[in-house]
């Protein structure tokens, strides 16, 4: 019998935090085009479930939607994959909104 796969993805993998999917819509073409394998979660409190489970290389959080301050989600997210401190992005939808102005 073999043992169960590793829950690491084979691509580069991407967490993307947005309760209302605005943000993953918009960058999932993009992450996908660069190599990750977007994955969707619509809460901080899932987002750190999938964390426990799976190793990511990118975690990308609707900074307005979180459900926790950005603090306290980037020191989660350390604790939970210390290789992921410092590689939280946080995103304004204002901005994408702003950009898709222009």
């Amino acid at each position: 019998m073999e043992p169960f796969p590793s829950p690491t993805l084979s691509k580069r993998s991407a967490l993307v935090v947005d309760p209302t999917g605005e943000i993953a819509e918009a960058l999932q073409p993009e992450l996908k085009a660069r190599g990750y394998h977007p994955l969707i979660s619509p809460s901080a409190t899932e987002a750190l479930r999938l964390l426990a489970a799976i190793e990511f290389d990118l975690v990308l959080c609707d900074l307005q939607d979180a459900g926790l301050s950005r603090d306290t989600f980037e020191a989660l997210v350390a604790r939970a994959q210390p290789a992921l401190a410092g590689r939280c992005l946080f995103i304004d939808p204002r901005a994408l909104s702003a950009l898709a102005l222009i």
